[in-house]
C-alpha cells in the first residue's frame, strides 16, 4: 500500500510551534508509522515544507536538538534518510497544475504550509497508485475516514498506524458475508442499524430481518428459524427487543440447527458484535 505522509508527522515540536509532545511521544509515532508495513512515500511538496522547517534550525549542518530514547537510532537514522532525500528534491520533481484544489473536508489544522503540502503530493501520486493518506488525528478537525478535496478527489485518511483501511476492512467483512447469511431477530426492521452494515461492508442480500417481539409465541419462534443452516447463518438476536424469554428460544433453535449465534441489548452493541464476529472468522 502506498501512502502520502502529511509532512508535519514527521515534524519534531522543536521545529513546530503548533505542535507539543515529547521526544518519546515523536519517536513512538515515528516507529509506529515504519513498522507499519506501509509503503509510505513523501512527495516533493512534503520534503519541501520539511527541509524548509528544519533548515531553520541549520540542517543538514546542524541536526535539531533531539535527545534520542533508548532503541532508537534507527528511527533517527530514517530521518536523516528522509531529509537527504528532501535535499535532493527539487522544483522540477513537483506537479504541474494551474489549480492546486484544496481540502474541503475535514478541516486540516496542521497549518497552511503543510496543507499544501498534502494536496500537492496527493496531486504527484495521483500518477501512481495512491492508496490513503497517514497523518495524525490531532491534525484534522472530526474524526472522518476520507479527505475531499474541492475538485471531487477523495483519498483515504489513517491516523493509527495500527489499524487497518476502512476500504480493506470493508472488502473483508464483504467477503465474509458472500457466503454467510445475516439474520437479525427482534423489533422492527432498524434502517440506520441497516446502512450501518451496509456501509461497514456487507452486501444488503445478505441481510435478512426477522421482526418479533416479546409477545409472539415460542412456537411462532422456532417455525420463523426453521430454516438456519450449519456454518452458513449467522442469527444477530437484539435481545432488547425481544426480551429473555425470546432470545433463550432464539439461542435454542440456533444451537439445534448448528448457525452461529451473538445476542447484543442494543442496536449499536449489535452492530459491533456482529463486525466483531466478522473480524474473528477472518482470523481463524
Amino acid at each position: 500500500m502506498i501512502a502520502v505522509v502529511d509532512a508535519r508527522v514527521l515534524l519534531h515540536s522543536e521545529c513546530s510551534d503548533s505542535t507539543v509532545e515529547s521526544d518519546d511521544e515523536f519517536f513512538e509515532r515515528f516507529a509506529g508509522w515504519l513498522a507499519s508495513g506501509h509503503e509510505l512515500t513523501i512527495g516533493p511538496g512534503g520534503c519541501d515544507f520539511i527541509l524548509s522547517q528544519y533548515t531553520e534550525f541549520g540542517y543538514p549542518n546542524a541536526a535539531p536538538t533531539i535527545n534520542i530514547p533508548e532503541g532508537s537510532f534507527e528511527v533517527r537514522g530514517q530521518i536523516d534518510r528522509m531529509l537527504t532525500r528532501s535535499l535532493n528534491t527539487t522544483s522540477a520533481n513537483q506537479p504541474v497544475t494551474a489549480f492546486i484544489p484544496q481540502i474541503v473536508r475535514p478541516k486540516y489544522l496542521g497549518g497552511d504550509e503543510s496543507q499544501l503540502a498534502i494536496t500537492l503530493d496527493v496531486i504527484y501520486a495521483s500518477r501512481e497508485e495512491l492508496t490513503f493518506i497517514a497523518s495524525s488525528s490531532g491534525h484534522w478537525d472530526g474524526a472522518e475516514s476520507n479527505v475531499s478535496l474541492e475538485d471531487g478527489s477523495i483519498s483515504e485518511l489513517l491516523c493509527d498506524p495500527n489499524l487497518g483501511l476502512a476500504s480493506a476492512s470493508r472488502a473483508a467483512v464483504a467477503e465474509i458475508f458472500a457466503s454467510t447469511r445475516l439474520f437479525i431477530v427482534g423489533g422492527q426492521k432498524n434502517l440506520p442499524l441497516v446502512q450501518k452494515l451496509k456501509d461497514s461492508g456487507v452486501p444488503e442480500d445478505a441481510i435478512n430481518w426477522i421482526e418479533i417481539d416479546r409477545s409472539t409465541s415460542p412456537k411462532i419462534i422456532k417455525r420463523r428459524l426453521s430454516g438456519l443452516k450449519r456454518d452458513t447463518d449467522l442469527v444477530a438476536c437484539w435481545t432488547g427487543q425481544i426480551g429473555h424469554d425470546g432470545s433463550k428460544h432464539v439461542e435454542v433453535s440456533c444451537t439445534k440447527s448448528g448457525a452461529s449465534h451473538l445476542g447484543s441489548q442494543s442496536a449499536s452493541d449489535l452492530y459491533s458484535a456482529i463486525l466483531q464476529w466478522a473480524k474473528d472468522k477472518l482470523s481463524t
